[in-house]
């Protein structure tokens, strides 16, 4: 129910006080972070005062515990002719809704199953509580900003703290009995679970609380005994400080009366301060903050429940908005900053380019005069041009010499026909750099110069 790593706050409401708990998980183990109570005072708004304690705790309580008094709550046993949950539900509901419609308040409720009997009925433990009451429960909690994530009674926290301090040596079933003042809550845990829950409250003398604490305790566990649970009937848990009287009292009795708690103060230095009967004030608060319950009785109401859910996903969903708007904003300068770069290094290399391009150039000519002067014409430069007009132009005349680094050397000419250019190409091909030359373009114009019609064109190899 609650995260292994998470803090875990627990508010204790009741008449007179407020107690509150906060744990955290150090090294793999839940320690007390906070321990505090303050007192409820009926001319001050009770939001406002706790918030004032928190600012000056500098406490910052998240998804609370909050813990009622179990003499609030009504607890009955029943027995239901049904094994399906959602019958049950509304047989509990009928039952709790006639049951408050006498009062005239409305009641919320939870339940335990405890098996079921040989006719095959549930075994059903429900905890009912004044609905009027939770609400200015959460309508305080409401002001603090504060979605409680459990609602539960003491006697569950009494519970954990025993399950945390006596795993080992605790029986299966036992009884357990808690005191705050004159309320008593008898309790009879089966298999790790509150099977049995009665509390009274003792308005008689001094000398006749013991018998009446025996009577109770009878009578609880002879309904243990009616309802299948096997208890220890000489052996008492006690959560709180019996007076003298009372254990000589129940000593005779030979009720063996053992304490539920042992030293608190080793917790931390905010018990430390406090009285044997404040610590042990502190019994179900630290229970459920040092051990958080899986599977306890919760008195919140369905719409509160449903409420919180709704909250819970619109947190999620606007978290998912906030991480996602994250992602792609953070996505987008890293592609902001990538492209950036990319445009910095295409500038730098068209720099370095541009200033390149005059070298190229001259590189460029440079060879150009060297593949003229090695492959293209003969060492001999003069020697060129004397062969070149050493041959027969008769009927033909040179327009242009143009001398390509890839293509050799190219001639554009005139001639008075196109038999004098072919003649003039054949003579052309004894020379080394013509040996496989030929005509490109061989027109005939009729404007211009009458004397020279044809036009040619040859390249060379």
């Amino acid at each position: 129910m609650m995260g292994k790593k998470r803090p875990v706050c627990v508010l204790e409401f009741n008449h007179s006080n407020i107690r509150c708990c906060q744990s955290e998980v150090k090294r793999g183990q839940r320690v007390l972070a906070h321990c505090f109570s303050m007192p409820v005072q009926e001319d001050r708004d009770l939001a406002l005062s706790l918030a004032a304690e928190f600012r000056r705790r500098y406490f910052k309580p998240s998804h609370p515990i909050i813990v009622l008094p179990r003499h609030m709550a009504s607890w009955q046993s029943l027995r239901l002719p049904s094994q399906d949950e959602a019958e049950i539900r509304q047989m509990l509901q009928c039952h709790v809704s006639r049951q408050s419609a006498f009062s005239g308040l409305g009641s919320v409720f939870d339940y335990h199953r405890n098996g079921q009997d040989r006719e095959g009925n549930s075994l059903i433990q429900v905890c009912s509580f004044p609905r009027q009451r939770l609400k200015s429960y959460f309508e305080t909690l409401d002001s603090l900003g504060l979605d409680p994530s459990l609602v539960t009674l003491n006697v569950q926290g009494l519970l954990q703290w025993m399950l945390l301090e006596n795993n080992t040596a605790m029986p299966d079933s036992f009884c357990l009995l808690s005191r705050e003042g004159d309320c008593f809550d008898l309790s009879v845990i089966s298999g790790g679970r509150l099977s049995f829950s009665r509390s009274f409250v003792s308005s008689f003398i001094f000398e006749q609380t013991p018998s009446l604490l025996l009577r109770e305790l009878k009578v609880s566990l002879e309904t243990c005994r009616r309802l299948g649970l096997a208890v220890a009937e000489n052996r008492l848990y006690v959560a709180g400080k019996l007076n003298a009287f009372e254990r000589e009292f129940f000593l005779h009795q030979d009720l063996e009366i053992i304490p539920a708690a042992s030293d608190l103060g080793r917790l931390g230095p905010s018990l430390d301060s406090l009285s044997l009967d404040e610590r042990l004030s502190f019994l179900a608060c630290l229970g459920l903050a040092l051990n958080p319950p899986e599977n306890a009785l919760d008195m919140r109401p369905p719409e509160c429940k449903q409420a919180i859910r709704e909250k819970r996903i619109s947190r999620i969903w606007f978290k998912t908005a906030v991480y996602s708007c994250a992602l792609v904003c953070g996505l987008w300068c890293l592609l902001s900053v990538f492209i950036l770069r990319q445009a910095e290094e295409t500038m730098k290399l068209r720099k370095a380019w541009i200033e390149m391009v005059p070298l190229y150039k001259e590189i460029e000519r440079q060879a150009y005069v060297v593949w003229i002067r090695d492959k293209v014409l003969s060492p001999d430069l003069a020697g060129f041009f004397s062969d070149l007009y050493g041959l027969d132009f008769s009927g033909t005349k040179l327009v242009e010499i143009k001398f390509h680094a890839s293509s050799g050397i190219s001639i554009k000419g005139r001639a008075k026909g196109v038999e004098s250019a072919f003649l003039f190409l054949q003579s052309l091909k004894s020379l080394p750099a013509f040996q496989n030359a030929r005509i490109d373009v061989l027109s005939e114009e009729k404007t211009g110069d009458s004397s020279w019609p044809v036009s040619f064109h040859i390249r060379g190899s």
